[in-house]
């Protein structure tokens, strides 16, 4: 992501959001959601954190977002770019550029939404604990062991 980009990128992740995860979340998931997905608190994790993008002729597609270079922060494919390979290409893209910083990671964690626990098994993630739920907002921690 380039500076400037954050508008585009929060838009892109409440698009999806609101329809694929939404639903799923008590009153409350949502707001607590947006709390962390907003402009101002991306800039505010700029110091530690590093967002992928892929584009299609100059349009946003989807965005990784990764905390330090060993947890997935957020995760968002627009709806008809799913199941194209887009997702797996960022999740690519980001572990080439985390490895080539920290050659001795050896996990990268996320918190999954419910409905992309599957897409996370499909990178090899596996799952660490059951469905949890903090304020409103329903997560499976799970782990990808880079050396197993």
């Amino acid at each position: 992501m380039e500076k400037g980009e954050e508008q585009e990128v929060i838009h892109l992740v409440k698009d999806v959001f609101d329809r694929q995860v939404a639903p799923t979340y008590k009153p409350g998931g949502r707001e607590a959601f947006f709390r962390y997905a907003n402009v101002d608190a991306l800039k505010a994790r700029m110091a530690n954190h590093k967002v992928f993008v892929a584009e299609f002729e100059d349009e946003l597609v989807g965005i990784l977002e990764m905390r330090g270079t060993d947890h997935v922060s957020m995760f968002f494919v627009s709806d008809i770019w799913q199941k194209r390979g887009v997702g797996t290409a960022l999740f690519d893209a980001a572990m080439k550029s985390n490895l080539s910083e920290n050659p001795d990671l050896e996990k990268i964690t996320v918190n999954s939404s419910p409905n992309s626990v599957e897409f996370y098994k499909s990178l090899g993630f596996e799952t660490q604990k059951p469905e949890q739920e903090s304020d409103g907002i329903r997560f499976t921690p799970m782990i990808l062991d880079l050396w197993h």
